[in-house]
């Protein structure tokens, strides 16, 4: 768990009038949050792994922004990562990463980067103790999504601030310890 208040704290604003102040430092911002991972062995062959982050942070009674949320930082953040062994040389894995809430893109928090679920899978054969090839599966369902944005003071209609995700993708590999 952590809070922390900060002055002068380095973003992306603009002053009264609308002008872009490009990076300055705000008077005042607040930041919050709580984090949490838990192991679970299932078996001696399944085993998973959750981690939680809550995060709020805020601008401190600013003039032009009163409360509102920082641009940029989900307030929750969720990954699920499973493996089974399905037999001492092949292995699979699962990797669930969810943001179940929206995000602010701009400082005014007018415009929102919408909730996102992304699921990946993948398989590890090794072939010796030094030598592993494996296959995965990114954005299983072609999941269609924001990985992340720009963050600004005020948004802009019509204005391309969302960053685009990794759409399907299937990788093939090696790879050699030593």
């Amino acid at each position: 768990a952590y809070h922390s208040r900060l002055r002068h704290e380095l973003l992306s604003l603009r002053d009264a009038s609308g002008a872009t102040l490009a990076s300055v430092n705000a008077d005042r911002t607040r930041h919050s949050g709580l984090e949490l991972g838990l192991a679970w062995a299932a078996s001696r062959a399944v085993d998973a792994r959750l981690a939680w982050t809550w995060q709020d942070f805020r601008f401190d009674n600013d003039p032009l922004r009163a409360n509102n949320r920082i641009a940029g930082a989900p307030r929750h953040l969720v990954n699920l990562a499973a493996e089974w062994r399905v037999t001492g040389q092949l292995a699979l894995n699962g990797l669930v990463r969810w943001v179940p809430g929206r995000t602010p893109v701009d400082n005014m928090n007018t415009v929102y980067n919408p909730a996102h679920v992304v699921a990946n899978l993948g398989a590890d054969y090794a072939i010796s103790g030094d030598w592993t090839v494996f296959a995965r599966v990114s954005n299983l369902f072609d999941k269609r999504y924001a990985a992340s944005t720009l963050t600004l003071d005020q948004a802009m209609t019509q204005q391309a601030v969302y960053l685009p995700g990794q759409g399907r993708a299937g990788y093939v590999g090696a790879s050699l310890r030593f």
